[in-house]
């Protein structure tokens, strides 16, 4: 399983795939801060479960908070320690290794996924966190999928999938969290994401801006705090 999430890590950093992850964590980054207060930034504990390359490590290591990471991967955990603290472990040992509520806020960005059991996984992570659990997946009801004429393959990792109907009653009726707000990133658009169109500058404007505050349920990812 390790070496599989590594494979999707390493073949998912096209110019547009690095981007998004970096817009992923500073969003992370940005609501993180609009519930604690910048100044006492070193004295809220954060955790990147499923750390990846580290760039959500990145962010709030820059900007002081107490961050660390943990991945499955060997090869990720050597690329995001050159950031903040990260450990391999398993979201599945999170109970095990960490008191109750030790982490203020935990992030779990595209990871919930690639797990066997999502159920135990999410009740490890809400074991661990004390105040705020952001969770972020690949989003299945995005209309791009509607005008495919048949299957295709998608990432071999992944061996489950929500929309923000299922996210929210998944986590309502397996855990004890409730729904603070949704996150929008950005609503994907076919043309930009041509490589010969692709624009860093049209993706924010057209996609993170006005396709996403249009219609936030067809966001690429569905992120729920």
């Amino acid at each position: 399983e390790a070496k599989s999430v590594a494979r999707h890590i390493n073949s998912s950093r096209a110019r547009w795939d690095s981007d998004y992850y970096k817009r992923l964590s500073s969003l992370y980054l940005k609501n993180t801060l609009k519930l604690f207060d910048e100044k006492h930034a070193s004295a809220v504990k954060i955790l990147d479960a499923g750390c990846g390359f580290g760039e959500t490590l990145h962010c709030f290591n820059e900007t002081g908070f107490a961050v660390e990471g943990i991945d499955i991967s060997e090869d990720c955990i050597n690329i995001s320690k050159q950031f903040a603290p990260a450990s391999r472990l398993s979201i599945e040992q999170l109970s095990k290794t960490y008191p109750q509520g030790y982490f203020n806020v935990t992030v779990c960005s595209h990871t919930l996924e690639h797990v066997e059991n999502p159920t135990i996984a999410l009740q490890n992570l809400s074991h661990v966190t004390s105040d705020y659990l952001i969770i972020a997946v690949p989003n299945l009801a995005r209309l791009i999928n509607f005008v495919l004429r048949r299957p295709r393959h998608v990432n071999e990792g992944h061996r489950h999938g929500w929309d923000h109907h299922h996210l929210l009653t998944f986590i309502e009726n397996n855990s004890d969290l409730v729904l603070h707000d949704w996150v929008q990133d950005l609503v994907t658009f076919p043309l930009i994401r041509n490589k010969l169109l692709y624009s860093k500058f049209a993706s924010e404007i057209i996609e993170a801006k006005i396709l996403s505050s249009l219609f936030p349920l067809q966001c690429n990812s569905v992120i729920a705090i």
